[in-house]
Formats: C-alpha cells, sequence, structure tokens
C-alpha cells in the first residue's frame, strides 16, 4: 500500500474517532461510509467491441481497444467526490467509445 493511501485511511480513522476531551467537537458525523480503492498507476482496460455504421451503411467492429489510464495521487480525492468512485469509467472509457464511433462515421 502506497503512503498516500496509508495517509488517507488513517486521517479517516482520525475523523471517526471521538475528539480529545480539550479540542473542538465535531458537530456532525464524518463524511466517509466506506473505503475504496483506487488504481493510480497506470492501468490498461480493454474496452467492449465497438460496432460502428458509416453513412453508407458499412458495419466496423473495433475489437480490443485498449485504454491505458493512470490518476495523479494528488487528484484523487477530488475526483471521487465529483465523479465517484468509477470516474475512470465517466471521464475516459464513455468518451473514448463515443470518439471512435464518431471518428468512424
Amino acid at each position: 500500500m502506497n503512503a498516500f493511501l496509508r495517509f488517507f485511511i488513517w486521517f479517516i480513522a482520525k475523523l471517526g474517532s471521538p475528539p480529545p476531551k480539550s479540542s473542538f467537537s465535531f458537530p456532525c458525523r464524518p463524511f466517509v461510509t466506506r473505503v475504496e480503492q483506487v488504481v493510480v498507476r497506470p492501468e490498461t482496460h480493454y474496452l467492449d467491441p465497438l460496432v460502428c455504421t458509416t453513412r453508407d451503411g458499412v458495419r466496423n467492429v473495433f475489437r480490443d481497444v485498449q485504454v491505458i489510464t493512470s490518476v495523479a495521487k494528488e487528484q484523487v480525492v477530488p475526483l471521487v467526490r465529483e465523479f465517484g468512485v468509477h470516474m475512470k469509467e465517466i471521464l475516459v472509457y464513455e468518451r473514448v467509445t463515443e470518439m471512435i464511433q464518431v471518428f468512424s462515421l
């Protein structure tokens, strides 16, 4: 486990623990309800076969399309907050699929 994930888990554990008697108490419960692992190193993902039809009716099938993605450690928390744990699906894979379909027109 890398240092960032260890720090993040430690930080979340600290939020969930009761504060010392002399410190300020949190008015609400911690915002984290579960812990998910996010791959930050380069990762290869194979897309499902893409069926595209050109304007003149020719069908093309793109198989074994590989997408290599990585996420900067500093951007993990903001991206997960905005797009969820499956951010790569939303931000990368769907857009690559759309661009291949637009290109084949």
